[in-house]
């Protein structure tokens, strides 16, 4: 989650800025938001600001403001690498911040622990709830 302004040139992303990795590696980012600026010149995503390396990289779950990209994908046009993206979408802020868009976050956390999670090694999610400072959900710690 992140609710601040991030700005640079090139390669912002409110969670990720840039996957540039030269091997054949996979990545997932889940059940994450962005309602923070994204501020730059180019490559911008809501989620990843760049998806330029090999491997094959998974964006699942995750929502960003309704301003932009979720993902800039600049990323090689053959078997090398690819970006996939699952059940995101692009909301409103106002709409992030609402009983709502929690309930979506938890009812992921749900699935995902009780049959998605299926590498040994794969943690489980944590809920969400929301924080009466920030006024959006958080991570419930």
């Amino acid at each position: 989650m992140n609710f601040g302004k991030i700005e640079g040139n090139s390669q912002i992303g409110g969670i990720i800025g840039a996957e540039t990795g030269t091997t054949n590696n996979t990545s997932k980012i889940i059940n994450c938001y962005n309602i923070g600026d994204i501020v730059g010149k180019q490559y911008l995503g809501e989620i990843l600001g760049n998806k330029a390396g090999k491997g094959t990289n998974y964006i699942v779950n995750c929502y960003g403001v309704d301003r932009g990209n979720l993902a800039y994908n600049n990323s090689y046009t053959n078997e090398d690498g690819s970006l996939e993206v699952n059940n995101c979408f692009l909301y409103t802020k106002e709409y992030m911040k609402k009983e709502e868009f929690l309930k979506k976050l938890n009812d992921y956390v749900v699935e995902y622990n009780n049959g998605e999670k299926t590498e040994s090694s794969a943690k489980e999610l944590i809920k969400w709830k929301i924080d009466e400072k920030a006024k959006c959900p958080t991570i419930d710690l």
